[in-house]
């Protein structure tokens, strides 16, 4: 359109059309500007909010200890493999206990609890037997496993255990309690 054939009214006209263009344009970018910052604002909030929960959620959930308190047990532990009695790796010399603080043996045949586990599985005979050194698992005992053939039967034997006279099928899994007999059989 050529200004120079507006009339006075029409050249004004057109200039507040274009003041109002730009100012829509100028507050149209401001409310951008705005919502893109409450749009940052929020998102940063929920990152750290959900960091801190997540935060508290891993690092604070602490569940109640297995003992509330130190503990002292002792388990009987019989052991047989193929009619012969077998006893529990001796403690060398200068040695205390063998094991661990928490889960150990004296040169006793007993399984001592002494302390306080925060789990059970902290007190598991694999634990126990881990700590002493002896192989051992559901199928597996010392040097034998399941299917090997015992020098006094001539039979193949097998891997059981009896808590308090019972068979189980706990094996590492048992969780060592004062007063309890554990007899492991091979044969």
């Amino acid at each position: 359109m050529d200004e120079e054939k507006l009339t006075g009214h029409e050249k004004a006209e057109l200039k507040r059309q274009e003041k109002e263009a730009e100012r829509l344009t100028k507050e149209s970018t401001r409310e951008n500007k705005q919502t893109f910052s409450f749009t940052i604002k929020i998102v940063l909030t929920i990152v750290v909010f959900g960091g801190i929960g997540y935060w508290l959620l891993t690092t604070s959930k602490t569940e109640a200890p297995f003992a509330t308190q130190p503990i002292h047990w002792h388990a009987k532990l019989e052991m047989e493999i193929c009619g012969k009695i077998m006893h529990l790796p001796r403690t060398g010399a200068g040695e205390h206990h063998k094991g661990l603080p928490l889960l150990h043996t004296h040169d006793d045949d007993l399984i001592h609890v002494e302390g306080q586990p925060m789990k059970e599985e902290d007190i598991m005979l694999g634990r126990f037997m881990d700590a002493i050194e002896v192989p051992f698992d559901k199928d597996k005992f010392f040097d034998k496993k399941n299917g090997d053939i015992c020098d006094n039967t001539g039979k193949p034997g097998t891997l059981k255990i009896y808590i308090n006279e019972k068979e189980s099928d706990l094996f590492r899994d048992y969780v060592s309690k004062n007063g309890d007999t554990v007899k492991l059989v091979f044969e």
